[in-house]
């Protein structure tokens, strides 16, 4: 089970090139090791990209 806030600032840094704070760079999606986690991020943006279209 994931915590959706934790989802929302995770995708949002990614989306934003916001950075990690354990690597103090830029977050990518690669770096999120948990399965359900990253599931649940890409889950969020791709809810995001269907109401208002974001650039890769």
């Amino acid at each position: 089970m994931t915590n959706p806030l934790v989802v929302q600032v995770i995708a949002e840094r990614i989306m934003n090139k916001g950075i990690n704070p354990k690597t103090a760079g830029v977050y990518t999606l690669d770096e999120i090791t948990n399965e359900e986690y990253r599931q649940a991020v890409v889950d969020y943006q791709n809810s995001l990209r269907a109401i208002v279209p974001i650039p890769k």
